[in-house]
């Protein structure tokens, strides 16, 4: 079986499921994010008939610079997210998370978290400790990165999206995408 990495682009993607779902938040319904990983090998497997076994998943997320507590509170629930995917998933499972600034302004907004994820897809793939990438965000954003990776360069890369009605049924069909039950990764 061929080795998997996630990478989840987690401020966008709770973001875009806010713009669409209401407020998601730490408490009420929240991801589940072992299920969230579960289910996208589980359709990765379904749509695109791609065989593999998790290994490793990455977690990018936002900081405010300075703010102790805040980064705290972040880290402890990565960890809890960490939890639920390896429980999930397979205790073997390699974690990783990488905390961007945030730059505060009248927007809210990360800088560099899209390079960083591009940045760590590719060395992954190229060191071949993965390969089948799968990205999970909540916009096209890496849609040239992965065409260019796919066409160009023969790789297995995909982008998973959590099928909201705001979700366009053309962007889902697309050969790279992955479309994710939005009830299925709920608490």
């Amino acid at each position: 079986m061929q080795p998997i990495g996630i990478f989840i682009d987690n401020s966008n993607l709770l973001n875009t499921l806010k713009e669409h779902s209401g407020n998601l938040q730490q408490g009420g319904k929240r991801i589940d994010y072992g299920r969230l990983c579960r289910v996208t090998i589980e359709e990765l497997e379904k749509q695109k008939n791609f065989h593999g076994i998790l290994t490793q998943v990455h977690l990018y997320d936002g900081i405010v610079e300075n703010d102790k507590e805040k980064t705290q509170k972040k880290i402890q629930f990565i960890q809890s997210a960490f939890g639920r995917i390896k429980k999930e998933c397979g205790k073997e499972i390699k974690t990783y998370y990488h905390l961007v600034p945030v730059h505060l302004g009248k927007d809210k907004h990360l800088k560099g978290d899209d390079l960083l994820i591009a940045m760590d897809v590719t060395l992954q793939l190229c060191k071949k400790t993965i390969a089948i990438a799968i990205i999970i965000s909540g916009d096209g954003d890496f849609a040239p990165f992965i065409q260019r990776l796919t066409k160009e360069e023969n790789k297995n890369v995909f982008s998973a999206f959590i099928i909201t009605q705001g979700l366009s049924e053309r962007i889902s069909k697309a050969p790279f995408f992955i479309s994710i039950p939005f009830e299925a990764i709920l608490f």
